[in-house]
């Protein structure tokens, strides 16, 4: 593989996961929904674990399985310059302050060398 795909690979793992991602721990209903929901169909539920998003539920494509277990092997600072550039489509300042580079170019070296880490893995 060469890095032209690896990151043509990349970026449709960070589309994918970036569609999918779950809303943080949050209801995915707010307060006021939910007592609507109450009020118009007369119930109350004892549980709201269904108003939660959970990743459990994401089924991944085998392609998209084996991109991201390639990824959990990298070192973290690897693992968060990937994410960052392919799910959260940071550039710039941005980037180097999610990766906590000192600079720009500090930022897009921490992701060359996580590209290249993956290169090694795929082989």
């Amino acid at each position: 593989m060469d890095i032209k795909k690896l990151r043509k690979e990349l970026k449709v793992w960070g589309v994918f996961w970036r569609n999918h991602e779950s809303v943080g721990g949050y209801a995915s209903k707010s307060n006021v929904d939910r007592i609507r929901e109450v009020c118009e169909l007369g119930g109350w539920c004892s549980s709201d674990l269904h108003l939660f998003d959970s990743a459990s539920s994401i089924h991944a494509p085998e392609h998209i399985q084996i991109t991201t277990a390639l990824i959990d092997r990298l070192k973290t600072p690897y693992k968060i310059a990937i994410m960052a550039w392919y799910t959260k489509r940071l550039r710039g300042d941005e980037f180097a302050s999610y990766t906590k580079a000192k600079s720009k170019r500090d930022g897009e070296l921490l992701l060359m060398h996580a590209e290249n880490a993956l290169l090694v893995m795929v082989g």
